[in-house]
């Protein structure tokens, strides 16, 4: 399919729903009469490496007047609190506009949307949220509209028909820009759309406080992620039931997935800490740990490696997305030299982990390279002001 049967697609459905999103813009005054400089679209609020960058998004607004609008019904409350704690007004519309069985409501919540947009007048700031988009071509063309993109995926697509409503597109990846622009010259996409994507890499915070890690052995080994099967939680399971025959003197941390989501059989070789939603407790367990391990099988550029980094973890971890960019053999960590063969990523980690224990002062030399860098290149100071500064510069362009 071609970049024009896109938008012939489009606007065939525009024609179809003209007149339920025309009459929801008469209920403009089902949201909050304020006045605001931002409406930030965000599908979700619970815990997850998306919905974390979306929350320092806001918190780097601190000092503007922002709506949040979450589109879809979040798992868990997660950083519902962090996001009411920015001081922005919340609105979670998620039950008009993420059920099916009232499908009619989502299309009549675009004319609600896009009508109060269009009377305050905010910039349009889309988290990679479908409902975002649906929402772009009913927002006067006059109002700067941006959107971030955290990998190239499903919306990678959906955006299409959408993206030349976007002043800016913000990818937090190299190798994902890459990829979008490969994308754009196979569907024909006009060459100005390439012109708008800017690179802003993720921010984390310096940990408030850091306390001097004990040296190996046991060396503390994390798997920090959410249950999800590319993520491969089961061959870290692995890795740490290996380095346990090996007799390896190792602790194997999961963070961010329950028990139920692996073997029972591995169980006993891995400490469980489930979802966590304080950030004290997260920053402890990256205080105490000494390498994290990453086995997916896709990233755009995963949070938890600059989390890991600025805490002085050492990276062992799949070549995917952007991640061979900042991790660098014997000097972050080491990329395993492959991606889908789980038993050489199983033999490559159990070396590499008995290196560790064998030689803790190359442990100790790589972890304060990568406090060191990611100080200078994820640091929340710098991820702020490059939003901030690309915000600013979109209004006035």
């Amino acid at each position: 399919m071609s970049y024009s049967f896109y938008l012939l697609k489009r606007w065939l459905e525009d024609i179809i729903l003209f007149p339920l999103v025309a009459t929801g813009k008469l209920f403009k005054n089902r949201l909050p009469n304020i006045s605001v400089d931002y409406v930030l679209i965000f599908p979700f609020h619970h815990l997850g490496g998306a919905e974390r960058v979306h929350l320092n998004i806001s918190r780097a607004l601190k000092d503007k007047k922002c709506l949040i609008l979450f589109t879809r019904k979040s798992d868990s409350l997660g950083f519902r609190k962090s996001f009411e704690a920015t001081g922005h007004t919340i609105c979670d519309i998620s039950t008009f506009t993420d059920n099916k069985w009232i499908y009619f409501c989502n299309i009549f919540y675009r004319g609600v949307v896009a009508g109060w947009v269009n009377e305050k007048r905010p910039v349009v700031f889309n988290g990679q949220s479908n409902f975002g988009y649906k929402i772009s071509p009913w927002i006067d063309p006059s109002i700067a509209q941006v959107e971030l993109i955290h990998a190239f995926c499903s919306f990678s697509w959906i955006r299409i028909p959408f993206a030349a409503f976007y002043q800016k597109t913000i990818m937090i990846s190299k190798f994902a820009i890459a990829q979008h622009e490969q994308q754009y010259t196979s569907l024909s996409v006009p060459e100005i759309l390439k012109h708008r994507i800017v690179y802003i890499p993720n921010g984390v915070d310096t940990p408030l406080s850091e306390k001097s890690k004990e040296p190996p052995p046991p060396l503390n080994v994390l798997f920090v992620g959410r249950p999800d099967r590319d993520k491969r939680p089961e061959l870290f399971a692995q890795i740490a039931e290996r380095c346990s025959a090996a007799g390896l003197k190792t602790r194997f941390h999961v963070i961010g997935v329950s028990k139920e989501f692996i073997a029972t059989a591995y169980h006993p070789y891995l400490v469980f800490h489930g979802a966590l939603s304080s950030d004290t407790q997260l920053n402890a367990l990256y205080q105490e740990g000494h390498v994290l391990v990453l086995c997916s099988l896709h990233e755009g550029f995963p949070l938890v490696i600059a989390e890991a980094m600025m805490a002085g973890n050492v990276i062992l971890s799949t070549p995917v997305g952007d991640i061979p960019h900042h991790v660098h053999d014997a000097e972050h960590g080491f990329l395993f030299t492959s991606i889908k063969n789980n038993e050489i990523i199983i033999l490559e980690a159990v070396d590499h982990i008995r290196q560790f224990i064998e030689d803790p002062d190359q442990l100790q030399h790589m972890a304060e390279n990568n406090k060191h860098y990611a100080k200078e290149v994820f640091g929340m100071t710098t991820f702020e002001n490059r939003y901030r500064e690309l915000l600013t510069e979109t209004i006035h362009s």
